[in-house]
């Protein structure tokens, strides 16, 4: 019993001492990628926003974990060079992820005698896994309506052909690996409230859809229906097989930027401006 009663307070200590460096809080901002069909540095951003767990292991490193909802999307229409606009590419795609950061403190977070300091700019760097689904819009002129159709189960660039068995589907969950920096603000006793930037380099380049080659678009509209040839292939003249279709050296892109706030449920010392 008496055993117990002391791992019992050992832990009650342990959780007392970790609940008073753990934060909770939400995030907001805008989120773009980098890929295939963007010709610029970014695409056009989406708004994006999530919840994080920041658990303040010391005064120079924290571990973060965070989920995170929003959209990306590309297209050729608009792209300045007459190649891409004559591809005529696009899609769109939602994004949700799930992250473990570790950051940095470029300053310590504690000031002298435990007291938080006011302004701390950070570096951070982990692994997320995410979720994408890549879709693409396509008009109807007789109906008169556009439908919006997911690209992936279209095997649009030949995956999944019955002539071709060694092409197969892209997964719509992959790997990534966030870096990025930040800054936070301590407000009083509870808020903290930052800044923070960061990149997602994916392990996948299908993040858009386009990777590679094109196919037959009469095999793929033999075996997937008109519509999949349709999106394969949006060029005003048909691409012959082989034919580039976008950049398979290259893996995919998305970033994040926005605000986050959070909340310190215990008591905290009062803060005070770092001296340098």
């Amino acid at each position: 019993m008496k055993r117990l009663i002391t791992i019992a307070f050992i832990i009650s200590i342990a959780l007392h001492s970790m609940a008073q460096k753990v934060e909770v809080g939400l995030m907001g901002g805008g989120m773009f990628y980098v890929g295939d069909l963007t010709e610029k540095r970014y695409s056009e951003i989406h708004p994006a926003g999530g919840m994080f767990l920041r658990i303040n292991a010391s005064g120079r490193m924290a571990l973060k974990g965070n989920v995170l909802v929003g959209t990306v999307s590309g297209t050729d229409a608009d792209a300045e060079s007459s190649t891409r606009r004559f591809r005529n590419l696009s899609f769109q795609s939602r994004i949700s992820e799930f992250a473990a950061e570790v950051e940095v403190n470029l300053v310590d977070n504690y000031a002298s005698k435990g007291r938080r300091t006011i302004c701390v700019p950070y570096l951070f760097a982990g692994l997320n896994v995410f979720h994408f689904n890549p879709q693409a819009s396509l008009y109807d002129s007789i109906s008169g309506k556009t439908t919006l159709y997911e690209l992936q189960p279209l095997g649009t660039e030949g995956q999944g052909l019955t002539k071709y068995p060694d092409l197969k589907r892209y997964n719509l969950n992959s790997f990534a690996f966030p870096l990025g920096a930040g800054i936070k603000f301590h407000l009083g006793d509870f808020l903290t409230m930052g800044l923070e930037f960061g990149m997602r380099k994916t392990l996948t380049d299908y993040l858009d859809d386009v990777s590679g080659f094109y196919a037959e678009n009469a095999l793929i509209s033999a075996q997937y229906g008109p519509t999949a040839g349709k999106l394969a292939d949006r060029s005003p003249v048909e691409n012959l097989k082989n034919t580039v279709r976008g950049n398979p050296s290259t893996q995919d892109w998305y970033g994040f930027g926005g605000v986050l706030i959070s909340y310190t449920f215990i008591k905290k010392p009062k803060i005070r401006c770092n001296t340098f």
